[in-house]
This record gives structure tokens, C-alpha cells and sequence, in this order.
């Protein structure tokens, strides 16, 4: 239903929203947005949740500041998650790029070194070349498609912390694309 209204602060919604984007308020699965916060209690929990509508509130003070705080909590706390996944990711691209590189030289040593055992020893050369190629292409093939499958974890992973860093409600544009390194 587009022209949904938070019922919190009478902010404009687009139809797909979760979250109010001016005083934060979350929006249940069904139905408009829940009834505003209940007044802040010191010791009040992170979050309370109203049974009947199954609607998650925060807790906000007088002044409406209480969103912003949690808000700014949660976008440090992702931000530190974020960052040490994409360190993660990168890391496991890294690793892929290696087993490429380990396979591409493990296949040529093993290739040359069994041309040059085989040049010396009794077997004639022709089937010797063979061995020691076909020995170098399947150490490098096993390599080559190891490294691959591992960078494409990593690629996958970053493709899904994008997404996920793209949908969180709790970032700025400009955290957001720090996050994704942009």
C-alpha cells in the first residue's frame, strides 16, 4: 500500500520499508507500523516486544535521541562484523590465487624434472616427454581447479556481504560503501 505513514512520527514510507527512516520504528509483517515506544525506563531492555502485534520496538528517550544512539551502535557493531568478513572473503580470494600459482609452478618443476630423469635413465625419451607432461598437466589441472573453486568461495562471499551490507537498515550510504570498500 504505497503513502504508508509511521504511526511513531507520520513520516512517508515507500511500500517495501521495514524500518521507519526517521525515528526508526519497525514495521510488523503484516499491517502498518506499531503503535510508538512505551516512555524509556532506565534499566529498560535493548529491545521490547509487544506480544499481541509481535511488533519490535526500541526504547526512545524524551527527546527521540534513544534511535539515534542505538542506531550508531549498531552501524559500529556491523561495520566491525562487515569489515572482518570482507578481510575474510579477500583473504580467501588470496588464498585461490595461490593454489593457481602453486599449480601452474608444481607443474612445470614436476614436468621438467621428470623430462630431465627420463632423458637420463632407461626409458626412451619420446615416452619420457610424454610422462613428464602429462604428469606436469595433471598436477597443474588438480591445482589450477583447487584455486579456482577457493576463489570462488571468496568471490561468493563478498557477493553476499554486499547484499547484506546493501539491506541493512542500521548504515549510512557512506558506511555502507566503507564497509563494501568503495
Amino acid at each position: 500500500m504505497p503513502g504508508t505513514n509511521c504511526v511513531r512520527c507520520g513520516n512517508s514510507l515507500p511500500e517495501n520499508a521495514k524500518f521507519c527512516t526517521s525515528c526508526g520504528n519497525v514495521k510488523p509483517t503484516t499491517g502498518s507500523f506499531g503503535p510508538p515506544a512505551p516512555s524509556p525506563v532506565s534499566s529498560a531492555p535493548l529491545y521490547q516486544t509487544t506480544v499481541a502485534a509481535n511488533v519490535i520496538t526500541p526504547p526512545t528517550n524524551a527527546s527521540g535521541s534513544g534511535v539515534q544512539e542505538l542506531s550508531n551502535r549498531y552501524a559500529k557493531s556491523a561495520m566491525r562484523r562487515y569489515r572482518d568478513a570482507y578481510w575474510t572473503a579477500r583473504f580467501t580470494v588470496f588464498i585461490g590465487e595461490l593454489l593457481k600459482l602453486i599449480g601452474v609452478g608444481s607443474g612445470l618443476v614436476l614436468g621438467i624434472g621428470l623430462s630431465q630423469f627420463f632423458n637420463t635413465g632407461p626409458v626412451s625419451q619420446r615416452y619420457g616427454d610424454l610422462i613428464s607432461g602429462v604428469s606436469g598437466f595433471i598436477v597443474f589441472l588438480v591445482f589450477f581447479v583447487w584455486g579456482i573453486k577457493v576463489c570462488a568461495q571468496g568471490q561468493l562471499l563478498k557477493a553476499h556481504l554486499d547484499s547484506v551490507v546493501c539491506g541493512s537498515p542500521f548504515m549510512s550510504i557512506d558506511e555502507k560503501a566503507k564497509a563494501m570498500s568503495l
